[in-house]
Order: C-alpha cells, then sequence, then structure tokens
C-alpha cells in the first residue's frame, strides 16, 4: 500500500506556475490533478509566521480549504484524505489548525481528533459535519454545518490561528 499525503505551501506576490508547487505526496494521481487547479502560488519557502493548516477529508474537500485561503498571503497546508493517511503526516510539521471534513465516519472522526489532540496539542479542530451529539466538546474547537462558505471557513481559520498564536505567547512570558 502506497501512502498519500501532500504538502504545500504559498506566499503572495509571483506569478503562479505549475514548477512553482512544492508537494511531499507519495502516491494519488488525483492528488496532483486537484492540487495542477488554477490556484494561488505555490513556493517552496514561506515565512515563519505562515497561517498553517491540515485538512484531513477527501480531495474534493480539501479544494475548500484551498478556496478559503485563496486570499491569504502567506500559507501552509498539510493533506491527509483519512485517519490512515494522518499517521504520514510527520509531528515535525507544525499545525496551527486543523478542518475535518464530512467524509470521515464517525468513528473515523472520533479517532482523527483523537490523534491530532495528542500530535499537535495546541492545534484547532474545527468539524464540518451534520448532526447532533458527534463528539464530545474537548475533541474539537468549532462546528460547521455544510455546505460551508470559503469565505465563512477562512475567517473562522484566521480566528482560531491567531487565538492559538495568543496562547503560545502568554505560555512563553510565563
Amino acid at each position: 500500500m502506497t501512502n498519500s499525503c501532500c504538502t504545500h505551501s504559498a506566499a503572495a506576490g509571483n506569478a503562479p506556475s505549475v514548477s512553482d508547487f512544492v508537494l511531499q505526496l507519495y502516491s494519488s494521481p488525483e492528488r496532483q490533478n486537484l492540487l495542477a487547479a488554477p490556484r494561488p502560488p505555490f513556493l517552496p519557502e514561506h515565512r515563519a509566521d505562515a497561517l498553517r493548516v491540515l485538512s484531513v477529508g477527501e480531495e474534493r474537500s480539501g479544494g475548500l480549504v484551498l478556496d478559503a485561503l485563496a486570499n491569504q498571503h502567506d500559507f501552509s497546508i498539510t493533506f491527509a484524505k483519512d485517519f490512515q493517511e494522518l499517521w504520514v503526516v510527520p509531528r515535525a510539521v507544525p499545525i496551527q489548525t486543523c478542518v475535518l471534513h464530512p467524509s470521515l465516519g464517525s468513528f473515523e472522526l472520533e479517532e482523527v481528533c483523537r490523534m491530532i489532540r495528542r500530535r499537535w496539542p495546541s492545534a484547532s479542530i474545527v468539524v464540518i459535519r451534520d448532526g447532533e451529539n458527534m463528539l464530545e466538546d474537548a475533541l474539537f474547537d468549532e462546528r460547521l454545518h455544510p455546505p460551508v462558505a470559503p469565505e465563512l471557513l477562512h475567517s473562522i481559520v484566521l480566528r482560531m490561528s491567531a487565538a492559538q498564536l495568543d496562547r503560545r505567547t502568554r505560555d512563553a512570558r510565563r
């Protein structure tokens, strides 16, 4: 079995081209097609203060995160299709906000949340899902009901990432 996980980064100010894409890609031609779609320019280097997002769910759901961050100055997105692919993402990849898509089953959603809380304890978790009583409150930070407008997701990701940076700053001062 091949693992498929990819990461790419973007910074504003340069013309987009396929050669600007930075991918850590372990399989999945469909994922290459998704990432080759016209998007903001993707560059190998991004600032240390770049917005870092983990998107967990099907490829088409990952496009929502790309659309939401299209006007963001500097960002890095790591994709994992499911719980199994999440194991491929190195712990060293800094994650501020995780977006979990409706394609995850109930049990898988809970396991993904628990894994994220263990691997990236300071990361905020946004769950896009319908239904009642889906998870313990401690396993996620924000819940959105589909369909989600990219603008709404953008504002929530920014708010949660800013809150995480505030927490880290307060903790560093102690």
